[in-house]
């Protein structure tokens, strides 16, 4: 008798999608060029850890499009905002859904032998960037920068808000988890539980998103600056236990360039389930680069989640990112050839140095 594998209860969400690799239940980020390099998506019950670069533009255009995700879809929204903009600005903010439109060129013109463009051996095998974005983003609505969702969409989306300058209170008595971190925690279990969203929940239809930005920041601590590193890691510890047990997935923003402590910093990336960096060129000698002119800055994946299986195989890890008006790209580092004949680099010769004179034989 062959092995056949027993059935599984696959839910079928909005929004989600059950991974090919690892059969793991998937939501999008809302940025499909971004799911292509980290497998189709976010693996639900995981938390995604972002680290700010100084001028915090890009992982908050990352927070936008993650949220609008979960409002075009319906998902339960939980929103926390500790950084510059607030809760309420950030979701004023958020792009507006736009409509695909796939273009068939024509067939008409074939390619003579001659006429075939000619590329690096390495890169003969690799499939078109743009059709392999294709085939990740069937799930993913896609997203304007340039205008914003209507207060309708928002309205009818199960959104919660909570941010800490406006819910810290002062305790007298510290707790394990004290104040914001005890009441962010808390509010976040009360709606998971109260949308039915544990996962024995046998009748659960959506997904929760959970949002939390600039983490860890000044405005989340008012006494003890020691004190709130060790409470960032046991909010992060006990959020983890939390989400693991639910259909929800996390995306939090820190600010690392905030703190020196590397110890603290390597143990907040080990908490979480995947780890994305970014440097930005802005204000840097790498800004007037000629090899980065087309790029706003680089993307490093740090780390990737494993949840109950392998390691989704990265295909690429120098990846770049592009912001424009419309829309927020990231793709592979494509560096230009280099066409100055002027190099100050001589070719040897024979063997030995440059000759003066012609070899006779």
């Amino acid at each position: 008798t062959s092995f056949r594998k027993k059935g599984a209860d696959i839910r079928s969400i909005p929004g989600t999608r059950v991974s090919t690799h690892n059969a793991q239940l998937l939501t999008s980020t809302g940025l499909s060029t971004l799911d292509f390099f980290i497998g189709g998506g976010l693996p639900v019950g995981t938390i995604c850890l972002i680290e700010e670069d100084k001028h915090d533009i890009a992982s908050k255009t990352i927070m936008k499009y993650f949220l609008s995700e979960a409002v075009i879809q319906n998902h339960k929204v939980f929103l926390s905002s500790g950084g510059r903009t607030t809760s309420e600005k950030l979701l004023k903010e958020l792009p507006a859904a736009k409509t695909i439109e796939v273009k068939h060129q024509s067939n008409d013109k074939k390619f003579a032998p001659d006429e075939v463009m000619k590329i690096a051996i390495q890169y003969q095998n690799q499939p078109p960037v743009q059709d392999a974005y294709l085939k990740v983003s069937y799930h993913n609505q896609g997203f304007d920068l340039s205008k914003r969702m209507s207060e309708d969409l928002l309205h009818q989306c199960s959104l919660s808000v909570w941010d800490p300058t406006e819910n810290c209170e002062s305790e007298k008595i510290p707790y394990f988890l004290s104040n914001p971190y005890s009441q962010l925690l808390e509010t976040i279990k009360s709606y998971i539980v109260t949308s039915g969203l544990k996962v024995p929940s046998k009748t659960c239809q959506t997904v929760m998103k959970i949002g939390i930005c600039s983490l860890g920041s000044p405005l989340w601590y008012k006494d003890d600056e020691k004190c709130q590193e060790t409470q960032i890691l046991r909010f992060l510890y006990l959020l983890k236990a939390l989400i693991r047990t639910s259909y929800a997935v996390a995306l939090i923003t820190i600010p690392f360039y905030l703190t020196q402590n590397k110890s603290l910093l390597s143990r907040i990336r080990q908490t979480c389930d995947m780890v994305i960096s970014i440097e930005s060129f802005e204000g840097t000698e790498l800004a007037d680069h000629p090899a980065f002119q087309e790029y706003a800055g680089l993307i490093h994946m740090t780390k990737l989640p494993v949840l109950n299986s392998c390691q989704y195989p990265v295909k690429t890890t120098d990846l770049a990112y592009k912001t424009k008006r419309k829309e927020f790209i990231i793709e592979r580092l494509h560096l230009p050839p280099d066409f100055d004949d002027n190099s100050s680099e001589t070719i040897a010769a024979g063997c030995g140095g440059p000759c003066s004179s012609k070899l006779d034989y």
